[in-house]
C-alpha cells in the first residue's frame, strides 16, 4: 500500500511539468512581456518549493516503509521495492527541479532584456543625445581644442550583453545546474543505502539477541529438570 502511495506521488507532477513545456515553448515563440516574464519566474519559486515538499515526503515514506518490511516475510525483497520506488520518485522530482530552473534562468534573462531596452529608450521630452543647456548649439570653442557637446559619461553607450555572452552563461549555468542535481540524487542513493545498511545491523542484532534468549532459556530450563531428577534420588 505504501509503496502505491509512492508510484502514484511519483505522478503527481506530470500535469505541472505539461504546463512548464507549455509555457517554455510559448516562450521560444514568442518574446515574453514583463508580466509574463514575472509569472513565469514566480511559477518556477512554486515549482522548487513543491519539489522541496515531494522530496521531504518521499524521504519519510521510505524510512516507514523500509523498518516496515522487517514484519515481511521477503525482507530484502521488500527493501528493494522500496529502494527502487524512492530512486524513480527522486527522479522525477530532479526532472521538476530542472524544469523550474529553466523557466527561472529564461525569465531572468527576458526581465534584463526589459531593463536593458527600457534604460536605452528616449525619454519623452527629453533632449537627443550629445545636446546640453538650452541652446541646441555648441559654443565655440578655441582654435586646436574639439568642441564638446557631452562629458564623456554622459556620450558613453550603457554597457549590453552579448547573445553570445549571454549563452555561454546560460550553458554554464545550466551545466551547474545539473551538476547539482547529480550530486544530490547520488547523496539520496547513498543515503538509501546506509539506511539499508543500518537496517541489516539493526535485524543482526535483534537476531543474536533472540538467539541468546532462546539459549538462556534452554539452560534454565535443562537446570530445572535436572534439579527435579536429583531430588527423588536423594530421598
Amino acid at each position: 500500500m505504501m509503496i502505491r502511495k509512492l508510484c502514484l506521488l511519483a505522478l503527481l507532477p506530470a500535469c505541472t511539468l505539461a504546463a512548464a513545456n507549455d509555457a517554455a515553448q510559448s516562450a521560444a515563440a514568442a518574446p515574453l512581456t514583463r508580466d509574463e516574464a514575472l509569472a513565469q519566474s514566480k511559477r518556477a519559486d512554486e515549482l522548487r518549493k513543491d519539489a522541496k515538499a515531494r522530496q521531504n515526503e518521499a524521504e519519510s515514506i521510505r524510512l516507514r516503509d523500509y523498518n516496515a518490511c522487517l514484519d515481511k516475510l521477503l525482507v530484502n525483497a521488500c527493501r528493494d521495492d522500496v529502494r527502487t520506488t524512492f530512486i524513480k520518485t527522486m527522479e522525477s522530482i530532479r526532472k521538476q527541479e530542472l524544469e523550474a530552473n529553466e523557466l527561472g534562468r529564461n525569465s531572468k534573462a527576458r526581465l534584463n532584456e526589459l531593463n536593458d531596452a527600457e534604460r536605452q529608450a528616449p525619454k519623452p521630452g527629453g533632449k537627443p543625445a550629445g545636446v546640453t543647456g538650452s541652446n541646441p548649439r555648441p559654443l565655440p570653442k578655441p582654435a586646436g581644442k574639439p568642441a564638446t557637446s557631452a562629458s564623456p559619461a554622459q556620450s558613453m553607450p550603457s554597457p549590453t550583453v552579448s547573445p553570445a555572452a549571454q549563452a555561454r552563461a546560460n550553458a554554464e549555468h545550466s551545466r551547474k545546474e545539473k551538476a547539482a542535481a547529480q550530486e544530490r540524487s547520488t547523496n539520496a542513493q547513498t543515503a538509501a543505502k546506509r539506511a539499508e545498511q543500518a537496517a541489516k545491523d539493526r535485524a543482526r542484532y535483534e537476531s543474536r539477541q533472540r538467539e541468546h534468549t532462546e539459549k538462556m532459556a534452554k539452560r534454565a530450563s535443562s537446570s530445572s529438570k535436572k534439579a527435579s531428577a536429583s531430588g527423588p534420588a536423594a530421598q
